[in-house]
């Protein structure tokens, strides 16, 4: 059985108890991570240090070991639990994975093995491979549940209800800019709440907090780079480029997500002056989950400039990427050369 989500699954169980094998997977680490606890729990009623073995995945597994405990009896109990946490394929070996294709061609009945895959993504669509193989076995034996990556929104959201729970106080602002910071990755956004919510104590977090304490993931810094521009900001827009090329990202990568955030400044402005409401546009230009946010963003920000201002923009853009994959000039110096002629552009704007 394949399903998505966490309703979907906790539907599942309720309705047909604890699954025999259940391989979660996706681009949502908090609810995997929430989802695996309670298939423990549900299996486990008792003696968890007898009947529960949990593997760390993002090693090599010793499926041997694994394997005779799915097979051991439960002690004084109904049932018992093995979990592959995290479950890495490239670091198996072939011997091992070969091991688990038994298990889950035979899976005992009084166990329940739990599988999840957070760190490496698994590439399901492949018609070969063993992550092909590993959902196959899956969803014969029991089930195979995805988790796609939530919306920011949702991120935020959860950052203020753990930031409540922790008695203090976050606005939303804030929750917005954190999950923004930590890429829509929940675990991350929920463990950055508790250190700023211990750093605060009882005084309100920020947005001025956040930037001061959360390290933003390279999107997030590439997306600033694009806030930087907008606000005529030059100094902070080569600083921000100055740290990512510090951090070792490509100048063709910056580029690239530079691109993205005027294509979605262009496609808002032209979509605004159709008369389209942005719920609408945003729909039907396939911004969902985590890309609804950048839409949002976009809507509020192309107002401030005219739609062919952003179209020079865009088209400059599209212009230079191809440039820099056909010739041999140095990307450094043509992506600072980039984002002046940006800064030329919208100046002229201003000007008018």
């Amino acid at each position: 059985m394949e399903l998505t989500g966490d309703r979907q699954l906790e539907g599942w169980c309720k309705e047909h108890g604890l699954p025999l094998v259940a391989l979660l997977y996706g681009d949502d680490g908090y609810q995997i991570q929430r989802q695996r606890d309670k298939l423990v729990k549900m299996a486990v009623t008792a003696f968890p240090d007898f009947n529960l073995y949990t593997a760390d995945g993002r090693q090599k597994v010793d499926m041997a070991k694994a394997a005779d405990s799915a097979v051991s009896l439960p002690f004084l109990a109904e049932s018992r639990a093995v979990v592959l946490d995290d479950l890495d394929l490239t670091q198996q070996s072939a011997e091992e994975m070969e091991r688990l294709w038994q298990l889950l061609q035979a899976p005992p009945e009084s166990t329940a093995l739990i599988i999840t895959v957070r760190t490496v993504p698994l590439d399901l669509k492949k018609k070969s491979g063993w992550g092909q193989k590993l959902r196959k076995l899956c969803d014969q034996a029991g089930l195979v549940c995805a988790f796609p990556r939530p919306g920011q929104g949702d991120v935020a959201r959860l950052a203020l209800s753990r930031a409540a729970k922790l008695g203090a106080a976050m606005d939303r602002d804030a929750a917005a800019l954190l999950a923004e910071y930590c890429g829509a990755d929940t675990v991350r956004a929920l463990q950055e709440t508790d250190k700023l919510a211990a750093y605060r104590g009882r005084e309100p977090i920020t947005t001025e907090t956040v930037r001061l304490l959360v390290e933003p993931v390279t999107e997030a810094r590439a997306f600033d780079l694009t806030d930087k521009i907008l606000r005529r900001d030059r100094e902070g827009a080569m600083a921000v480029v100055g740290d990512l090329l510090f951090q070792r990202e490509s100048p063709m990568s910056i580029l690239f997500i530079l691109s993205m955030g005027f294509a979605d400044l262009y496609r808002a402005a032209v979509a605004k002056r159709a008369g389209i409401p942005n719920a609408q546009a945003q729909k039907e230009l396939g911004y969902f989950g985590g890309s609804a946010f950048r839409y949002q963003r976009a809507a509020e920000n192309q107002r401030r400039f005219s739609l062919e201002a952003l179209g020079a923009v865009v088209t400059l853009l599209a212009e230079e990427d191809a440039r820099l994959k056909e010739t041999g000039v140095d990307a450094t110096v043509q992506l600072e050369t980039v984002i002046a002629r940006i800064f030329m552009i919208l100046d002229r704007e201003g000007r008018r």
